[in-house]
């Protein structure tokens, strides 16, 4: 059974404490996340926590997430909101042993890419926002996938769509294109998190990418 780190998360809460908590405010006004704060997680080793070792990462226990959550959420929210979205992807990438854990396992463990997620949309009633069709052995994706946050410092997007009753997750490129675009959200907190809505238009998805 997995322990407790406590080093690591004596790790974080000076982290939180002592670059954080200052500039909660000033990051809270800025409208987005400034960079140095994501740095200065990648620096700490935390976007590592939720990777296995042999990819990087530090296999923190869950116990030892949840206790370094807490600390860097008590610093500022904002930040720590954009950081945690990290966890889809960096076990998603872990999990596979298709191509995607090669891509993206390590680059993700390392803070060297930084990972969010489109699949809040999964949660609505009604029908599907986000449809994959078939396109041979690919896949393409239409609709849109609100609540992603962090667009602008994400690498890489774990994105969940509907194909009758499947879903089907992709690890998609996080950047605007012919076929993908963005719309920021007004949020009536952590608004510098910078959360977008995606929409898809026929967005080609190659079969590699799906976990």
């Amino acid at each position: 059974m997995k322990v407790i780190n406590s080093d690591l998360i004596e790790r974080a809460v000076s982290l939180a404490d002592e670059h954080l908590f200052p500039k909660a405010l000033e990051t809270d006004r800025a409208g987005k996340v400034p960079s140095q704060q994501l740095d200065l997680l990648r620096e700490s080793e935390l976007y590592g926590i939720f990777s296995p070792v042999e990819l990087g990462g530090l296999d923190a226990s869950p116990k030892t997430q949840w206790a370094i959550i807490e600390a860097l959420s008590g610093g500022c929210l904002t930040t720590s909101f954009v950081w945690a979205q990290h966890a889809g992807p960096s076990k998603a990438a872990a999990e596979t042993t298709g191509p995607m854990r090669e891509r993206w396992g390590r680059a993700l463990a390392t803070g060297e890419a930084r990972g969010g997620v489109a699949f809040a949309h999964l949660n609505r009633p009604g029908a599907p926002t986000l449809l994959a069709e078939p396109d041979g052995d690919n896949w393409l994706l239409s609709g849109s996938a609100p609540f992603v946050t962090g667009w602008g410092h994400i690498d890489v997007v774990l994105t969940a769509a509907r194909y009758e009753d499947l879903i089907i997750w992709a690890m998609i490129d996080a950047r605007e294109s012919e076929s993908l675009s963005s719309k920021r959200l007004s949020l009536a907190a952590v608004d510098s998190a910078t959360t977008a809505e995606l929409t898809f238009t026929r967005h080609y998805v190659p079969e590699a990418t799906v976990t």
